[in-house]
């Protein structure tokens, strides 16, 4: 789970902070603080969070949590939890360093794929953040897992063109995904950044 803004910036606080109070109950859902090994304890804050540093040192805010949620009937799932702080990434803004998120981008393909599972992202909104979030996660991992489905989304000359997948994730998603010129320049950016980045992993 990718959360990409702060709580209190129109989201509640729906996960377990303390570790005074490591339970939440959300009706027949259980939510707790995994205390797993590979969590390191924040003592100024008194989270059980791993803090996520770029290549860059950008995103100090950044928190990776283990969560473990069960529910009434016994079912247990465990989560890996992603919070972005929003002075990373303002809403209806963009971020200030490129490579710091398309390292986020990569550290949550990892999580995702060590974990499984449906992955879930969300901002104050699920509009502009998310949906910028996302298709940027999509051409990441489209060219990382298969470079033939990037053609999918090649113009005449050979150009990324990001309107159908744009417009895809706003059919089955939010018909605002992805806000403003700024947001859209955004995507663009990162998807050179990422074709660039591999070009370079392949001649190596």
């Amino acid at each position: 789970m990718v959360m990409l803004c702060e709580v209190g910036e129109d989201c509640c606080q729906y996960f377990p902070l303390t570790e005074l109070h490591p339970v939440m109950e959300h009706g027949e859902f259980r939510m707790e603080t995994a205390r797993g090994d590979s969590l390191s304890v924040n003592v100024s804050m008194r989270l059980y969070v791993e803090i996520f540093r770029s290549r860059t040192g950008g995103y100090e805010g950044t928190q990776v949590r283990d969560l473990r949620l069960t529910a009434v009937s016994g079912e247990v799932r465990e989560v890996k939890h992603i919070q972005l702080s929003s002075s990373s990434w303002p809403n209806y803004g963009v971020v200030d360093q490129l490579d710091d998120l398309l390292d986020l981008v990569g550290r949550v393909c990892e999580e995702s794929e060590e974990v499984g599972g449906a992955l879930l992202v969300h901002c104050s909104g699920g509009l502009g953040r998310s949906g910028t979030f996302t298709v940027i996660l999509a051409i990441y991992n489209m060219m990382r897992r298969d470079l033939a489905l990037i053609e999918n989304y090649l113009g005449q000359q050979g150009e990324i063109v990001l309107t159908e997948l744009v417009l895809h994730l706003r059919s089955v998603g939010h018909p605002w995904m992805v806000e403003g010129e700024a947001q859209y320049l955004l995507a663009y950016q990162a998807a050179l950044a990422i074709a660039t980045r591999r070009l370079q992993e392949l001649q190596e």
